[in-house]
């Protein structure tokens, strides 16, 4: 944007990327709530992540952006290591969602990109209060965002994908995964 090459728009509607519906229903009804998500790595390259990420906060507690996106594109978004089935998000609230997706269950994710670009995620949802998962997003989110001192209060939930819908108009709910 500041070299001319995207415009506010562009960067406005980019962050929809990231930030879907995740819709639930249990205890506290029906809830739809717009959160940031996140890859997750696979299983077998969590140990070592996690403790790249712990040195990295630990050498850079308040990082600069640039310095926050050359980890994270170096040590982070690494196709290799992404687990193309798992998306993940910290709850901070602990409110409707938490009530519903506490002891996990099915959710929705609605990713929308105006004017018509639209995908439903349905997945199989599960909360985690620790291990290497809880671990591993709020570190992740943290290298973004600045070190947390206390994480009891950000459980994350891990959404594991199931179906896929493109629901642009011209598809209608097409089912594309699996």
């Amino acid at each position: 944007m500041a070299e001319g090459r995207l415009t506010q728009r562009d960067t406005l509607v980019g962050f929809t990327r990231h930030t879907p519906a995740i819709v639930s229903s249990g205890p506290a009804g029906l809830n739809a709530s717009i959160k940031g998500v996140g890859i997750v790595h696979k299983e077998e390259f969590l140990p070592d992540t996690i403790e790249k990420i712990e040195s990295y906060l630990r050498e850079h507690p308040r990082p600069a952006p640039r310095t926050s996106s050359d980890f994270l594109l170096r040590e982070i978004y690494v196709p290799e290591k992404v687990d193309p089935k798992r998306i993940s998000t910290i709850e901070l609230a602990l409110r409707h969602t938490y009530q519903n997706l506490r002891n996990g269950g099915p959710a929705t994710l609605l990713f929308y990109e105006p004017p018509s670009v639209t995908y439903e995620l349905r997945c199989r949802a599960e909360c985690f209060h620790d291990g290497p998962l809880f671990m591993f997003v709020n570190g992740v989110h943290d290298v973004f965002h600045g070190l947390r001192k206390d994480w009891s209060r950000t459980p994350v939930y891990i959404f594991t994908v199931e179906e896929i819908y493109d629901n642009h108009p011209d598809k209608m709910g097409e089912r594309i995964y699996p």
